[in-house]
């Protein structure tokens, strides 16, 4: 990623600025879940229990798009816990390796359920989910555009919680 950021492209830009990236549900959830300065620790805090990140750190700050599954697989959304805190790590990650938080999206696909502990106002699936997009830090990443797969059946649900106004 460093050759072609250092690259720059003929339409402006570096080349590395057109290759986008998209976190498997497992980056997310590992990086939700850990502890220390690149989210490897377990509870104690002593010794890594977890892949570290730091390599994909950098080619995270450097793409020209970051794209956070926020979902195990069509149908089955990761939890609240990961919901709360996965982004946010992410965001500050990509940040701490130089790169831009608004070119982080967040990822989403047609849900069978709520993703569990959510507690939303809504028990609609994907009402849910948007809900908790706009939950605290979660809030900006979803101003940068969403990034939507296989919705199916579930796309004007969707929409139509995305267009409407945040509850405060």
């Amino acid at each position: 990623m460093q050759i072609l950021a250092d690259t720059e492209h003929p339409a402006g830009g570096s080349y590395a600025d057109r290759v986008h990236l998209y976190m498997a549900p497992a980056v997310v959830t590992s990086i939700a879940a850990g502890r220390g300065q690149h989210f490897t620790q377990g509870r104690s805090g002593t010794k890594p229990i977890r892949r570290g990140w730091q390599g994909v750190g950098r080619a995270m700050a450097l793409a020209g798009g970051v794209h956070v599954e926020m979902y195990h697989r069509p149908g089955s959304p990761v939890t609240n816990r990961v919901w709360r805190l996965g982004p946010r790590r992410i965001a500050r990650y990509v940040s701490r390796f130089g790169g831009n938080p608004n070119r982080i999206h967040l990822i989403f696909t047609n849900a069978a359920t709520a993703p569990a502990g959510s507690n939303c106002a809504s028990s609609e699936p994907m009402a849910c989910q948007v809900e908790l997009a706009r939950r605290g830090p979660n809030a900006r990443l979803l101003d940068n555009g969403p990034t939507l797969y296989r919705l199916g059946d579930q796309a004007d649900d969707f929409l139509a919680a995305y267009r409407a106004p945040a509850r405060r």
